[in-house]
């Protein structure tokens, strides 16, 4: 446990690791998708995914909570230390509590279970809409984090007014050598070798079409084969924190195949067409489309066809921190 000081009317602060007692009172201190993930932090269940949940509190009950998830199955180093990073998931305060330090201790504290527990570095990924992003940014710099980073453009738009934009009825069927397929019929042998792509670096494991599948919309995602290979995909699952939108996940198309076959934008009008047509637009009228930086080629198209549909444009950017062994 660590005892922080009173800061100016208010009294002192604690804190500690999340208790099975604590559940109910903090739940409103992260997004609704990870309050699931708290009942896990105090059961003794194990999985490839392992969640760290601290709280700050005071002799009033719980005024903060962070949550990190980091993964059991990442490499170790020849030095015999973890590869794997500490991921936060989510970190909140009361709003009588901010600006007093908490979020300061609470960021402190993990970081020191982070090297307890052998981890390289800890990471933090949210976009630019978030309550207080200055704040935010100053309270990683001031605790020794390298200088945030954009990693992706966000693009935010009714699917009404993207599936009528006049770009879309121009778009071709590839060649009919390539079948377009749902991804719920993948096969048992394309599902084993994309994984060994993924493994082998062939394809960006964010890109890859298992990524989020707990959120797989999957009348809605798919993919193109030749033969037996597997060329092209598009994922759609449910965002968790944009509940009215879908999120256009992994567009992928195999890098040799990228030039003049016109993959990407036939899989995307295809999904914006079934999105528009899908019952799930009565939950979720919205569309998410997240663009890396890196991918030159798909943020012009982003720039040319979507974003003149667009009500919002915003990014996600991402952080880290060093975990230094002695």
């Amino acid at each position: 446990m660590q005892r922080h000081p009173a800061p100016p009317g208010h009294p002192a602060f604690t804190v500690t690791p999340l208790a099975e007692g604590d559940l109910h009172a903090v739940a409103g201190l992260t997004f609704p998708s990870y309050r699931p993930l708290l009942e896990k932090v105090t059961s003794a269940e194990q999985a490839k995914e392992q969640v760290i949940a601290l709280v700050a509190r005071s002799a009033g009950g719980p005024v903060g909570l962070v949550m990190a998830s980091y993964s059991l199955l990442e490499s170790i180093s020849p030095a015999g230390k973890s590869t794997a990073p500490l991921n936060i998931l989510s970190m909140m305060t009361t709003p009588l509590w901010r600006h007093c330090g908490v979020a300061s201790a609470l960021m402190k504290a993990l970081a020191e279970e982070g090297k307890r527990l052998g981890l390289t570095c800890m990471n933090v990924r949210y976009t630019t809409k978030i309550e207080s992003l200055l704040a935010f940014e100053h309270l990683l710099l001031s605790a020794g984090w390298c200088a945030p980073q954009p990693s992706m453009q966000l693009s935010l738009f009714k699917i009404s007014d993207m599936a009528s934009a006049p770009w879309l009825p121009k778009v071709t069927a590839p060649n009919p050598e390539y079948e377009l397929f749902p991804l719920t019929e993948l096969r048992d042998e394309e599902r084993t070798r994309l994984m060994a792509g993924i493994a082998a670096g062939d394809i960006p494991e964010g890109l890859s079409p298992f990524a989020d599948e707990e959120h797989l919309v999957p009348e809605l995602s798919f993919g193109f084969r030749k033969g037996s290979d597997v060329v092209a995909w598009m994922t759609l699952i449910r965002s968790p924190f944009v509940p009215d939108a879908l999120c256009y996940r992994s567009l992928f198309v195999n890098p040799k195949l990228r030039m003049a076959n016109g993959f990407g934008p036939f899989l995307a009008a295809h999904a914006f067409r079934h999105h528009l047509t899908s019952p799930v637009k009565e939950e979720r009228p919205k569309g998410l489309f997240g663009t890396s930086y890196t991918a030159t080629k798909e943020l012009n198209f982003v720039r040319k066809r979507l974003a003149p549909h667009c009500c919002d444009l915003y990014e996600s950017r991402t952080a880290t921190l060093p975990l230094l062994h002695e």
